[in-house]
C-alpha cells in the first residue's frame, strides 16, 4: 500500500512531466497568440513542479 504522501509526490512529478510535454507541443504549434506560451510558462512551471514533488519525498 502506498502512503498518501508518496502518491502526492508521484502526482506532482508526473504533473510536471506532462506540463513540460504539453508545453513542447504548444510551442511547436505556431498558431498561438497567448503571451504565456510565448514566454515559456509551461516549461518553467513544469520544471518547478517536478523537483518540488521530489523534495516532498526527501522531507517525508
Amino acid at each position: 500500500m502506498l502512503y498518501p504522501t508518496v502518491s502526492r509526490q508521484i502526482t506532482q512529478i508526473l504533473t510536471g512531466i506532462v506540463q513540460v510535454a504539453l508545453g513542447i507541443i504548444l510551442t511547436l504549434v505556431k498558431d498561438h497568440v497567448l503571451i504565456a506560451i510565448q514566454v515559456g510558462t509551461p516549461f518553467w512551471t513544469g520544471i518547478l513542479v517536478s523537483p518540488s514533488g521530489g523534495g516532498c519525498g526527501v522531507c517525508a
